[in-house]
């Protein structure tokens, strides 16, 4: 199933203030937390799947999610160029919580 909504105005992580970034890492955190409490994880948290719209922040792409230990990433992964994946990350392997911090980390390091 496909769920699509219309965000009006919306920004993305590069073209916000430290301020706002700022408020939008707790907002992104706090959400990958709820998942987490629920054994969920994303699998794709990257600063392009992450979009701001008036105030609030949308995840998206859960193409990879489900249940730790049960889901793995793709056959088709790119870890060339992208450099936030953490070391463990690779065809096949499950996808961890520790590899959602380790992108958000590598995402709302200061600059």
């Amino acid at each position: 199933m496909v769920i699509m909504e219309y965000l009006d105005g919306y920004s993305r992580l590069y073209d916000l203030d430290r301020e706002m970034k700022k408020k939008v890492e707790m907002s992104v955190m706090a959400a990958v937390q709820v998942m987490h409490s629920e054994n969920y994880v994303h699998g794709d948290l990257r600063s392009v799947n992450m979009m701001i719209s008036k105030g609030n922040v949308k995840l998206l792409d859960f193409d990879w999610s489900g249940k730790e230990g049960l889901i793995r990433y793709p056959h088709f992964i790119n870890r060339i160029s992208i450099k936030s994946w953490h070391n463990e990350v690779c065809t096949g392997s499950f996808i961890r919580k520790t590899h959602n911090l380790y992108s958000l980390d590598y995402i709302f390091k200061d600059e």
